[in-house]
């Protein structure tokens, strides 16, 4: 649910709490000021999840912003690059480092370092 569906939902729960409290005058006051406070503190409650929630929103779009930057420069870098994991599996490779070694970049991924190292030089 979104920041707007859930303020909506919060108001359509205000209401339908406001419209019991006022059709119900049969419960002692107290009641009503027990159920009128834990109404009030669950809005709270909400109204500080939707600005977490807001403010979630604005970092994930910020990291996504500086991830596609990273991938940008990655990517579009004028020295060749590769990523590798521990076992020495490529896992990422860009435009220059395919082109130094004369093969298309989705080849390298998936592909072992040490097969594109001369074995003179391993």
């Amino acid at each position: 649910m979104n920041v707007n569906g859930f303020s909506q939902h919060i108001e359509k729960l205000r209401s339908q709490v406001e419209g019991i409290l006022e059709c119900d005058t049969t419960k002692p006051i107290s009641q009503q000021e027990i159920i009128i406070e834990a109404f009030e503190e669950l809005n709270i409650a909400m109204e500080e999840l939707l600005t977490a929630c807001e403010e979630l929103e604005v970092t994930r779009a910020a990291v996504e912003k500086e991830r596609q930057r990273y991938q940008d420069l990655f990517e579009f870098a004028p020295d060749g690059y590769l990523v590798t994991d521990t076992a020495g599996i490529i896992q990422e490779a860009n435009y220059a480092i395919a082109n130094l070694l004369s093969v298309h970049q989705k080849y390298l991924v998936g592909k072992p370092l040490i097969v594109f190292i001369a074995q003179q030089d391993r």
